[in-house]
């Protein structure tokens, strides 16, 4: 008899070990809303529970309790076999040992019982909550190049121009407020028209190749937009660092395009003129710092992404 005890008892713990929580359902994989283990939740998702409680997802999202497992108030089901306490003098016989051998026989069947909940990707990711996909992982680090060819003399170095696309993740019909970070070395332009805020120019009109200083353009295709990121004044012959943020409104699925173009071929060296000698300009913390770009460069980085 005790040892269909024992075979049952090990059979109940292996059965909890199994499935956190009492074999309740472990995931939401059809997105439905039915309560889930915490810990199945995205590591990018938040666990809402009854009542409105929040715990991160993710493999720590486990609340280590001894539901399953509770202490059996002094009856020890293994009795004496195999294992026997001190108060028997290690000696079978047959008799139900107390309270103190009882942690054995519990052991078996104690487990940490998962927190329970419905998942939900955080701000910024987009999915079931199991899996949630970050809406701009393709826009941070982007970077418009135009690295110096050819010295061409007086500071000035031959370019290329370069295009690079991405699109928007996201909810088919959100539109989403992206916040960015501009880092880079530019020279200035004058742009005609829209609205200025520091480098930063929105819905200017378009540049003509009668301006031969580079173009930094970024483009957004739902809804329509076009900015230019190296607003100022022509002809000066120089290069300067920027560091500025932005909101745009992007909508999901939007087409991202960022195009550096060497309007005439030409650029001009990375070169702090205003020191003597001229020292090329680094960017902490974007690459290739703390060496210097050899070109023009900016860098974009993702700060936040809000649905609206």
């Amino acid at each position: 008899m005790r040892f269909v005890v024992v075979l049952s008892l090990l059979l109940a713990g292996l059965g909890v070990a199994g499935c956190k929580g009492g074999g309740s359902p472990m995931r939401d994989a059809t997105g439905d809303g039915v309560a889930v283990a915490c810990e199945m939740c995205s590591p990018n998702a938040t666990c809402v529970q009854a009542g409105g409680a929040t715990i991160d997802g993710g493999a720590d999202a486990a609340v280590a309790t001894d539901e399953s497992g509770a202490d059996d108030a002094g009856v020890d089901s293994e009795a004496d076999a195999p294992i026997d306490d001190a108060a028997d003098g290690d000696v079978d016989d047959g008799d139900v040992d107390a309270d103190a051998s009882d942690d054995a026989s519990d052991a078996i069947s104690t487990n940490a019982v998962a927190a329970t909940g419905t998942c939900v990707c955080n701000p910024g990711f987009t999915g079931d909550g199991i899996t949630c996909t970050d809406v701009a992982a393709g826009l941070s680090g982007l970077r418009w190049e135009l690295p110096c060819g050819a010295d061409l003399g007086g500071h000035v170095c031959a370019a290329t121009t370069a295009v690079s696309m991405t699109a928007l993740k996201g909810d088919v019909g959100k539109t989403y407020n992206v916040t960015l970070r501009f880092r880079g070395v530019v020279e200035q332009r004058t742009y005609t028209g829209g609205t200025t805020d520091g480098y930063w120019v929105a819905g200017a009109l378009a540049p003509t190749s009668g301006d031969a200083f580079n173009i930094y353009q970024l483009g957004i295709s739902s809804p329509a937009q076009t900015f230019y990121l190296n607003a100022g004044a022509s002809s000066i012959y120089r290069c300067f660092a920027i560091d500025y943020q932005e909101t745009i409104a992007m909508a999901a699925g939007a087409i991202v395009t960022l195009t550096a173009d060497a309007v005439d071929g030409h650029e001009i060296e990375n070169l702090d003129m205003t020191t003597d000698p001229a020292n090329p300009i680094i960017v902490p913390g974007v690459q290739p710092a703390p060496a210097a770009y050899n070109g023009q460069f900016i860098q974009m980085d993702v700060l936040s992404v809000v649905a609206q």
